[in-house]
């Protein structure tokens, strides 16, 4: 208002002074996990951008330290869609609005996982016998959790380690157990690898006892006791329950002959015993002193 003595008052053309109110950024997101040169799902906007002037621009930017970002050239819509990364990244939407300036989103993370691996070195299959226990070694493994399973009867020690023990039973006896360690770090794909692992038993050493055995004289000798084996036996030895007959060429001999002492009469149990680094197996076969 203008007032001049007796010219009165007089007031000039009123001036409008808009506020607009606070700027704010909105969300985007969310935050993701992908596996090592993927493409992550794309960055929605969560809630729109508030206040300013009610007109917007946007620019993207991204960031490998949540710290110094960069600008994304040609990123300035309300979304984003990254390309495939090989590293985590952050990313963060700019919001001007006219003179009312520029805010910033938070910013979302997208996480990079590296993909796993696993590898086993083993020239050739672990032998062991039933009960025994074998160690696994040549095992190597990056970029993720260790899980290893079996296929067995027995069980793993250390099953989370590059190194675990399998303990075996005699249900795996005669077969070939495998281990799998199991390498993970999702969302990437699983890496495998195998131990193997060959289980011996007393029943890989099979006795065919033969014929029955025709009876002998007293003081006479038997035909050979005529028996065979398979599989790996180590040593074999017949005896005869302590009657104290003699056994030749030898009591080690397949096909040894027996002869009972003298006067021995009735009937004599002639037992095999075949060992190997496994145990001991046997079978018996009798003969009638007449």
């Amino acid at each position: 208002n203008v007032t001049s003595g007796s010219c009165g008052t007089v007031s000039s053309v009123s001036v409008m002074i808009t506020v607009y109110g606070n700027l704010t950024a909105g969300t985007v997101g969310t935050a993701q996990t992908i596996c090592y040169n993927t493409t992550p799902s794309g960055l929605t906007q969560l809630t729109a951008p508030a206040g300013g002037t009610g007109t917007y621009s946007y620019q993207w930017q991204s960031s490998a330290d949540n710290v110094t970002f960069n600008n994304i050239a040609g990123a300035t819509s309300s979304t984003y869609s990254p390309g495939a990364l090989t590293a985590t990244t952050y990313y963060r939407r700019n919001v001007t609005s006219g003179s009312c300036g520029t805010v910033s989103s938070v910013s979302v993370m997208i996480t990079v996982n590296l993909p796993p691996s696993a590898s086993v070195t083993q020239s050739s299959p672990t032998n062991i016998c039933q009960n025994g226990t074998a160690y696994v070694t040549g095992a190597t493994a990056t970029n993720g959790t260790i899980l290893w399973t079996h296929n067995g009867s027995g069980t793993i020690s250390g099953g989370t380690t590059l190194s675990p023990t399998y303990t075996a039973v005699p249900g795996d006896g005669g077969k070939t157990v495998t281990l799998t360690m199991t390498v993970s770090n999702n969302p990437c794909p699983q890496a495998t690898a195998y131990y193997t692992i060959n289980v011996s038993s007393m029943d890989d050493v099979p006795i065919t006892i033969g014929p029955a055995m025709a009876p002998i004289c007293i003081g006479g000798t038997s035909a050979p006791l005529g028996v065979s084996i398979g599989g790996g036996a180590i040593t074999v030895i017949w005896s005869d329950g302590g009657i104290g007959g003699i056994f030749a060429q030898t009591a080690s001999d397949l096909n040894a002959t027996w002869m009972p002492p003298v006067m021995f009469s009735g009937t004599a149990t002639l037992t095999l015993t075949v060992t190997n680094s496994c145990g001991s197996n046997f079978s018996s076969k009798t003969i009638s002193v007449q």
